[in-house]
């Protein structure tokens, strides 16, 4: 049996899960024509809902998210034994902010999985601008 794969032309042949490109000159391809023709019927995609798809996108930017509060934090630590109060305040504030983040009002508001994930970045992306110069180096530390 066979299962149709969302947002593209292969399919997964459920036997061992393999993915199968929509390429004729393939011998699995040829394979699965071959069960069609014999009156196979290929199984819808799975739906995954909106609240799994963003629990895994919630995972992983807290994961990002816990790399960055980290490096953040190190430059906190430093910035108070130096007396950089400034420095200082910056790194509790972005903290705090990250903290929260997933209770922004456009983030907690999204219905879908594209206006989750763009409500995150909008809302990141505010957090990068209004944090100091030496805090938004982080950011971009954390994306590689």
């Amino acid at each position: 049996m066979y299962q149709a794969i969302q947002n593209t032309s292969s399919i997964k042949r459920l036997a061992d899960g393999a993915t199968i490109p929509n390429d004729p000159r393939l011998s699995d391809y040829a394979s699965y024509l071959e069960w069609v023709a014999a009156g196979g019927v290929l199984q819808p995609f799975a739906q995954v809902s909106f609240a799994e798809l963003k629990a895994q996108e919630t995972a992983r930017f807290a994961a990002d998210r816990e790399k960055l509060i980290n490096r953040i934090t190190s430059i906190g630590f430093q910035a108070s034994v130096a007396g950089d109060t400034a420095q200082v305040a910056a790194v509790i504030a972005l903290r705090q902010a990250l903290v929260a983040i997933m209770q922004t009002p456009s983030i907690v508001a999204a219905t879908d999985i594209a206006a989750f994930k763009l409500a995150v970045r909008n809302q990141y992306a505010l957090l990068i601008s209004q944090a100091p110069p030496s805090l938004q180096i982080e950011f971009a530390k954390v994306d590689k």
